[in-house]
């Protein structure tokens, strides 16, 4: 079940019609409700952790972070592309709801999830895999063009860097301590019956 919001045509039909439908009368609890009843397994998206963090246990959270120069780039050329942006870097940044996007949209997440790290993704997929059973495989899906946001990371001007980290600090801050915690996870022997519970000490 695929959750990517409103206007993106990979939410799945019953996402749309008990969340973005504008009845008041249905929610996150009517759609947990229903799709637990079906063949589905994994809820999957971009969206806020606190829009169904109530309805899973912390265990059974896996999100990844991207390092945050980078992913900020990415977004603003992929809204620029698509026209859901119109204006500079400069401008990009300057704007609220682009900050700190990663810190928003984990707030509450608890240490008992798995948090991987967008530029170890493989290794990432091999701890998941290891703790789930699952077999999934990397996919190379969603790049974007000659470098995309890292390239344009690194032509950045200094005063579209002091911008940057001084509009973004929680997300600098929260990177670099799921850069240290990463490190510390271990592929268990076996797959564990908690799906992440091995990751319950950090």
């Amino acid at each position: 079940i695929r959750d990517y919001g409103p206007q993106s045509s990979a939410t799945t039909k019953v996402v749309r019609e008990r969340l973005y439908s504008g009845d008041d009368s249905k929610g996150p609890e009517t759609l947990v409700k229903e799709i637990s009843a079906s063949p589905a397994r994994i809820l999957v998206g971009h969206f806020p952790l606190e829009r169904y963090a109530k309805f899973f246990e912390p265990e059974r959270v896996i999100t990844f972070v991207r390092e945050p120069l980078v992913r900020t780039c990415s977004e603003y050329l992929h809204r620029t592309n698509n026209r859901t942006f119109e204006g500079s870097l400069t401008d990009f940044l300057h704007r609220p709801g682009y900050q700190n996007l990663q810190t928003r949209f984990l707030k509450g997440v608890s240490k008992q999830s798995f948090i991987g790290l967008a530029e170890k993704y493989d290794d990432s997929l091999k701890l998941i895999n290891a703790a789930t059973g699952w077999k999934i495989s990397a996919s190379n899906k969603n790049i974007g063009q000659q470098g995309g946001g890292r390239r344009l990371a690194e032509s950045l001007s200094t005063g579209e860097m002091d911008l940057f980290y001084k509009t973004n600090q929680k997300d600098l801050e929260l990177y670099e301590a799921m850069k240290q915690r990463f490190e510390t996870f271990k592929i268990p022997d076996s797959p564990s019956k908690g799906i992440m519970s091995f990751f319950k000490h950090n």
